[in-house]
């Protein structure tokens, strides 16, 4: 038996599929499993020779092209989960019966490429097949309470349905209790909790790297990616309000490129207390910053987190700060 790892997310350090993919191997390595690791295409060489991942697949989960805003959900099921498919023949002379192929960060769309692509392999060889699900359909609405979803669950369902009409050996996982219960309402079929495997080096633990910054102390920061679900619109705001608050103290902001740098700088750029660093940090240097905060601030949406976990908020706690919640109408 071997284990085939897609984690098409593996790509840089940027995202948390590196940390998760350290994860995979130390549980692998631990049980003494044989395995093989599939990553991005374009891949960071660092990153292939450390996890020995094989460069693969052509885009990370959660990749859009939206040729027309109206039928952009149809198109993107249609493109990206082909693509999938197309990706993971590279794998159809390599698989037997006996072996399990895990898609480590699945959705509709790799659950229909899978159903696309076991088509192609003679049933005597097709493998086991695990789907792990980390996020729910941004376009659901969840109740309250978090027990119910609401929203169009067709594209999971037919997904998982073509997958079982090709398969009687597929597997459904989720990180949370509350997903489990959302993904089976949308699947019609059992969904089990498996939170993800990860590591949390310690800075002085990773390699040092020659564009390392010397950070300036700061008492609150913001760091990975900077978007609308973790409150990207309302943050130049929050760090306005609180340098006039806390003259003297320092807000380290981190931005992803250029364009979203600018945009801070028109709104907030007059602040002698914003440091802004704009692209990725080495995992040295991004540890670093996170053990030298007093404050982690996350400003997320909170139906887009009422069903899974935080991977920044799993990392803050993992380096030694303090959870606490703060809400607001």
């Amino acid at each position: 038996m071997r284990i085939f790892l897609l984690q098409h997310g593996l790509k840089d350090r940027h995202t948390h599929f590196y940390g998760e993919t350290l994860g995979w191997i130390g549980v692998l390595n631990g049980r003494g499993l044989s395995y093989e690791i599939f990553g991005h295409a374009e891949a960071a060489p660092d990153i292939v020779d450390e996890c020995g991942a094989t460069q693969l697949f052509s885009f990370v989960p959660g990749a859009r092209t939206i040729a027309d805003p109206v039928t952009d959900q149809l198109d993107s099921f249609l493109r990206y989960s082909r693509q999938f498919a197309l990706d993971c023949a590279a794998l159809s002379n390599k698989v037997e019966a006996s072996d399990i192929v895990v898609v480590a960060f699945a959705t509709e769309r790799e659950l229909f490429g899978t159903a696309q692509w076991l088509k192609t392999v003679p049933e005597a060889r097709r493998p086991h097949l695990v789907f792990h699900f980390v996020t729910p359909d941004f376009r659901w609405a969840v109740s309250e309470d978090r027990a119910t979803i609401k929203g169009d669950v067709a594209y999971y369902r037919y997904a998982a349905n073509q997958i079982a009409a090709v398969s009687d050996r597929f597997h459904l996982f989720a990180g949370t209790e509350k997903l489990c219960r959302a993904m089976q309402g949308a699947f019609d079929r059992p969904v089990f909790a498996a939170p993800l495997p990860m590591t949390y080096p310690a800075a002085t633990e990773l390699p040092e790297s020659p564009d390392d910054p010397d950070w300036a102390p700061a008492h609150v920061g913001y760091v990975g990616e900077y978007r609308r679900e973790k409150g990207g619109e309302v943050l130049p705001e929050i760090i306005e309000r609180f340098c006039a608050a806390r003259p003297g103290r320092r807000f380290f902001l981190q931005v992803q490129n250029a364009r979203q740098a600018d945009a801070v700088r028109q709104r907030i750029g007059h602040l002698e207390a914003l440091d802004l660093h704009t692209g990725q940090l080495s995992h040295r240097a991004y540890v670093s910053r996170l053990e030298t905060l007093d404050i982690l601030l996350l400003p997320y949406m909170p139906a887009r987190y009422a069903l899974r976990s935080s991977g920044i908020y799993a990392e803050g706690v993992a380096h030694g700060l303090r959870s606490e919640e703060h809400t607001s109408e």
